[in-house]
Order: C-alpha cells, then sequence, then structure tokens
C-alpha cells in the first residue's frame, strides 16, 4: 500500500479500546474510508513531518522524514517512564495509567522498530537516563523477552522488568477489561537482579553448616595443617630435580585408592603408563618394583599390578591420530568431566603443568598458564574434585638449591602468578641429596607455603624407606590425629 501526502482527520472513534482523548493527546491523526465511515490508517507521529502509519488492521510503512526519537517522547513530564514495544501499546498503557493516577500520569514511549530498536535506544539514552524510574514492559514473547534484555543492557541495568502474566502487552490489557491488573504489572516491575549477585538468604544453608574436615591425607602433619581435602579445591606440588615429587604423587594415589577406595585420573607427562603402574603396585606391595634388585619376584610384580587394575585412569596424550594444533588443555577438559561424571573420580592429578605450555613462548606459556588455572579452578568447584598440579622449582638466587635442602618460596615454582592466585594451597619438597648421612638424604621436608581461607602454613619431616619404598612420616608423628 502506497502512502498518501497526509492524514485526513483527527482521530474521532475508539479503536481496541482506546479513546479518541488518548489520540488527541499523542497527535494521532487518521483517515477513514469513505464508504463506511470507519477508521482505515493510523498517523503515528514522529516529528512534525514524520509519521509512522497503520493501514488496519496491522501493515505499517513510513511517511515523511522521521526524527530519531521514541514514539510519544516529550508528550508528558514525568519521573517514571514506561517504554513499550508498539505504539498503540504506547497508547493503551498510557490510558489505562491515566486513569489510575490522573494528576501525575507516567510519560509512555514505543520502540520505533518494534524490538529491533537499538539504536532508537542508543540515540536518546541520555533522554531515557534522566528519569528515576525506568519500566520496561515489552512483548510478552520471545522477541520481546530478548529484546528487553539487550534494552535494560544498554540502560545499564536501570529499568525495572513488568512481568505481564498470561497477557501478550498493554493493548490486550486494555482490550480485556484489566486496567487494574496492568497498573499492578506496572507498579511492581522490579529491576532484573545482575548474574552472580548472592545474598545471605541465597547460601544461608552454607553459611550455618558446621566446618568439618575434608578428605584426608596419607602425612598425618599436612592433616593437621590444612584439615584435609575438600573437593572443589587443589593443591600445587612444586620439588626441584629428582627430589621426591613423583615418590608424593604415588603415595598420594596409594592412600586415594586403597585406604578411601577411590579411583583416580592421572595425567603424567614424564612417565609412560607402564612405569607409572609399576611405580603405583610397588606401593601396594611395599616392594620397589623400579629398580632391578629391588628385592622381589615377576609373581609379586603381578600381583601388584592386579590389585592396580579398576583403580587408576590414566591419560595419552600422544595417541596416534592426536590433533596436535589443539591446545593439550583443550583436550583434557573433556577427559576430566567424562572422569568425574561418568567414573566418580574425585582425585585428578596433573604433572607437570609446564607440559600444558611446551613450545610455546614465553608471554605466550603465561596467559596459558592463566587460562589453565582459572579453568580448572572453576571446573573443580562445578563437578565437585580436588586436583593437584605438580611442577619443578626454580633455582633459588643464592643459598643452597632445593636438592642441597635450601628452603623453597612461592615465587620459586615455574608457571604463571595465576597458579596461586587460583590455589588453595602449595607445598614445597626440599630434600639434601647429597648429605653423607643416609638417613638425612631420604629425609624430605615438606613445605606448605600457601593454605588459603582453611589451615596454617608450615613444615615437616618425611621419610622414604629404600626398602620398601614408603614416603611417610616417621612413627614420633602419631600423635598427630587423623
Amino acid at each position: 500500500m502506497e502512502a498518501s501526502e497526509g492524514p485526513s482527520a483527527a482521530v474521532n472513534q475508539t479503536y481496541r479500546g482506546v479513546t479518541p482523548s488518548t489520540y488527541r493527546t499523542f497527535k494521532v491523526m487518521a483517515d477513514y474510508d469513505t464508504s463506511t465511515g470507519e477508521l482505515s490508517r493510523l498517523y503515528y507521529p514522529y516529528g512534525e513531518n514524520g509519521y509512522k502509519i497503520r493501514a488496519l488492521p496491522k501493515a505499517f510503512y513510513a511517511a515523511g522524514k522521521k526524527n530519531g526519537k521514541l514514539f510519544g517522547q516529550g508528550v508528558v513530564k514525568s519521573n517514571v517512564l514506561v517504554i513499550v514495544e508498539g505504539e498503540q501499546d504506547c497508547l493503551a498503557a498510557f490510558q489505562m495509567l491515566q486513569a489510575s493516577n490522573p494528576t501525575i500520569p507516567p510519560a509512555v514511549v514505543s520502540l520505533p522498530n518494534g524490538s529491533a530498536s537499538h539504536n532508537a535506544i542508543v540515540d536518546n539514552h541520555d533522554w531515557i537516563m534522566t528519569h528515576k524510574r525506568i519500566v520496561l514492559c515489552l512483548d510478552n514473547d520471545a522477541p520481546g523477552a530478548d529484546a528487553t534484555k539487550k534494552v535494560n543492557d544498554l540502560l545499564e541495568g536501570r529499568a525495572a522488568i513488568a512481568n505481564l502474566g498470561s497477557l501478550k502487552d498493554a493493548s490486550e490489557y486494555l482490550e480485556a477489561g484489566k486496567t487494574a491488573s496492568f497498573v499492578q504489572a506496572i507498579n511492581e516491575a522490579k529491576c532484573r537482579v545482575p548474574d552472580g549477585i548472592l545474598t545471605v538468604e541465597d547460601v544461608y544453608e552454607e553459611a550455618i553448616k558446621m566446618p568439618e574436615w575434608g578428605r584426608l591425607y596419607p602425612w598425618k602433619s599436612l592433616n593437621k595443617l590444612t584439615y584435609g581435602r575438600r573437593n572443589g579445591e587443589g593443591i600445587y606440588v612444586g620439588a626441584g630435580t629428582k627430589i621426591g615429587k613423583t615418590e608424593w604423587l604415588s603415595q598420594m594415589v596409594h592412600f586415594i585408592t586403597e585406604v578411601e577406595g577411590k579411583k583416580v585420573l592421572l595425567f603424567k607427562f614424564e612417565q609412560s603408563g607402564g612405569d607409572t603402574v609399576k611405580a603405583l603396585a610397588g606401593k601396594y606391595k611395599n616392594k620397589r618394583f623400579n629398580i632391578p634388585d629391588g628385592n622381589f619376584t615377576k609373581e609379586e610384580l603381578i600381583e601388584g599390578v592386579e590389585m592396580v587394575k579398576g583403580k587408576v585412569m590414566m591419560f595419552n596424550a600422544y595417541m596416534n591420530g592426536t590433533d596436535n594444533s589443539v591446545p593439550l588443555w583443550d583436550r583434557m577438559k573433556p577427559v576430566i568431566r567424562h572422569a568425574v561424571i561418568n567414573e566418580g573420580v574425585e582425585d585428578i592429578f596433573i604433572d607437570p603443568i609446564t607440559q600444558l605450555t611446551d613450545g610455546m613462548t614465553a608471554a605466550d606459556t603465561d596467559v596459558e598458564l592463566r587460562r589453565f588455572a582459572n579453568q580448572i579452578a572453576g571446573m573443580a568447584l562445578e563437578l565437585g574434585f580436588f586436583y593437584y598440579c605438580f611442577c619443578h622449582l626454580k633455582s633459588p638466587a643464592q643459598g643452597k638449591t632445593h636438592e642441597e635442602g635450601g628452603n623453597v618460596k612461592v615465587a620459586q615454582f615455574r608457571g604463571s602468578r595465576a597458579m596461586m592466585e587460583k590455589t588453595k594451597y602449595a607445598l614445597g619438597i626440599t630434600r639434601d641429596m647429597y648429605a653423607d648421612d643416609e638417613d638425612e638424604r631420604n629425609t624430605s621436608q615438606f613445605h606448605l607455603l600457601l593454605a588459603s581461607g582453611v589451615g596454617r602454613t608450615g613444615k615437616f619431616d618425611v621419610y622414604y624407606d629404600i626398602e620398601n619404598g614408603s614416603y611417610l612420616e616417621r612413627d614420633e608423628k602419631e600423635d598427630v590425629p587423623f
């Protein structure tokens, strides 16, 4: 339908419940069917010479030059602004709200292009924001809901959102004679709470829960310092070369699988799957299966390996067909998710984390390790597991090395600072592997360097028994409670 040169007359009929008085307030004009005298077009003004024309019942086109304003902008001055999706809804909403409060009715405007009115909100943002209360009352359908979120984002979350219940828009409320219900919906509109905000009520049950011990470590002193392991948390373990990092892992896995009876997932990048299983089997049989003169038989080795079956899952990062263009961490994430959700795993071991950035530049390494630290912390909270990340230590700038029993600091952990920011615990291992005394050579110092939230820092000795391969505290620690 082509546009006429302009409207022929004022609106003198009630249409869709809107009275001629309301049409006059908004300066809406009309054309009439010459044969029936019924309304044929409505002209919604946008400036002096611009119109959005509605050919009844529902065909739209434009005439003249529109002024870029919202329909109804400036008609009423008020501290309250109601934004609806269409011109007819604007008229209906104003009429119902004016009937409720004829002395100080709110300003009501319409988006010029329905739910696709991004530019109009941007162009009139400053004027909209002058109102103390802004209520969005867009159509109660999928496009309207999407538009509500987008408009509210443009308005910096300032707008209250009206709940229209089972009806679609203001026009349906007016035609259904539900003025009071519409006015109530506008008055009770509330600002949408941004994602992430919590109240005391939201966390009440968690807050009143008495503190509990987490799952234990095989080292009594570490339990005393940390109060155990809580799912959703993690620990970073750092050690110098050949200091005891692998033995720490094996002793921990043995404790989880044997004492707790739980399955674990291992990402071991510096040890073959067979050697990993052999080391774990040795913990079960109290034998050093990894050395030729370990005083064991083939039958005992087989028995130990059989005891590990069904308790350990491992990841092969270098299997045939691997797409090496995909970052290693991104290949690990679905494995972790599967193990936790489908296999009941609660303990994830990654040794060493620097393998995740093999071949990267220093700048890319920092970015990737920060991404890893953030994401594994989030996954642990989401899925409910405890993670153990292992890394090498940087040599001290001066003094004894870690291999000589030198002290260890958080800054010496290789990797990104984000690792320390995101994890609850950091533990360093040192020992003097060159000491003349054999007992001293086999005694490590565990330094708990970080204990965030629960627990405290401290250090204690752990003895490696070269006869049976155990890596535990001496008997004098038996007074430390589990």
